[in-house]
Order: C-alpha cells, then sequence, then structure tokens
C-alpha cells in the first residue's frame, strides 16, 4: 500500500514539472504503475483493483484536461 501511495502523490507532482520533462513522467508512472496495479488486484481482490484503476486514470488524465479547458475559455481584461 505505500508503493500505491507513493505512486500517487508521484502523480500529483507531474503538473509542477516543466513541460518538457511531463511526457516522460507520465508514462514512467505507466510503467511502474501497471505492476502495482496488478499487485493492489492480488492483495486486494478485483474491485479494489479497479477502484484503484480508475483513481490512477482519472489522476493521470486531470491535469492535461484542466490546462485544455484553461486555454479555451476566453480572457476577459477590465469591464466590458
Amino acid at each position: 500500500m505505500l508503493v500505491a501511495s507513493a505512486w500517487l502523490v508521484a502523480a500529483c507532482l507531474i503538473p509542477f514539472l516543466r513541460a518538457k520533462h511531463r511526457p516522460a513522467a507520465f508514462w514512467g508512472l505507466v510503467l511502474v504503475g501497471v505492476p502495482v496495479l496488478g499487485w493492489l488486484t492480488l492483495h486486494w481482490g478485483p474491485v479494489m483493483g479497479f477502484g484503484a484503476f480508475a483513481m490512477g486514470l482519472w489522476v493521470l488524465l486531470r491535469s492535461p484536461l484542466q490546462t485544455v479547458r484553461r486555454r479555451r475559455e476566453p480572457v476577459h481584461r477590465g469591464l466590458h
């Protein structure tokens, strides 16, 4: 469980990396996360494994989606 928690903390820190390092960090977390997910599923069961998969997917994709949303929002300056 400690390894899964460390993975979660690392995934939450990806947005603070420079843009050129984010893809490598993302794929590194994916490569590390697959065995961790298998271990969680083996020891905690398929329901916990699926829950960890859904949570991991949400954490990894949350930051890129928020970045896209921020770029699409119009910028309003001052009162018009």
